[in-house]
């Protein structure tokens, strides 16, 4: 920011919900596709971010960012509402089916065929995966990752990739943290 490479910047972190018992509501919040979480964010903590901040309003200079289930919430977040949301950086992305939806069906490995048969829209994609990511029950990180990005380009989106070696971790997102924002930011 002191070099202007990048805006200056707010950040605004947002922590999962809970059940009274105790547990996450994360999944369906995360993992589910639907502009629940775009309509929570903009109708419920933005206004109160904007209530102390002047916050633009173009969405080519407002990011949603995420790892895991958070970055596949971002992607949603854009995919919902890319009148609001322009830029995504998502990393180990859980692009798989941890769907909590009422057909258990509605997770992210959706998004390569609906990315592929949907008008495109104004998003600008920045992707970091491991290739020795998650395989389980849910599917393959990588692999979910891979197509994920694939399609972007197939429907020529601005999208850049980071490919690593590692696992579940925000090890190597951390370590081209900069330079994906210098280029989600840049021109």
């Amino acid at each position: 920011i002191a070099k202007n490479e990048l805006p200056q910047t707010v950040v605004v972190f947002v922590t999962p919900g809970t059940f009274p018992d105790g547990k996450s509501d994360r999944s369906r919040e995360y993992d589910t596709l639907s502009g629940d979480y775009p309509k929570f964010l903009l109708d419920e903590v933005l206004p109160l971010v904007e209530a102390k901040f002047k916050i633009t309003q173009d969405p080519k200079r407002r990011m949603v960012a995420g790892l895991s289930s958070g970055g596949i919430c971002s992607f949603t977040c854009a995919w919902e509402r890319p009148d609001k949301f322009g830029l995504v950086l998502t990393w180990i992305g859980s692009f798989t089916n941890i769907a909590a939806g009422p057909t258990l069906r509605e997770g992210g490995h959706n998004y390569g065929a609906l990315i592929r048969k949907t008008p495109k829209k104004s998003i600008r994609v920045f992707l970091q995966e491991g290739e020795n990511d998650l395989d389980n029950v849910h599917g393959n990180w990588p692999l979910a990752n891979h197509v994920l990005e694939q399609s972007l380009r197939f429907m020529k989106y601005d999208v850049r990739s980071v490919w690593g070696n590692g696992f579940h971790s925000d090890r190597q997102g951390r370590k081209t943290l900069a330079d994906a924002l210098r280029w989600l930011f840049g021109p």
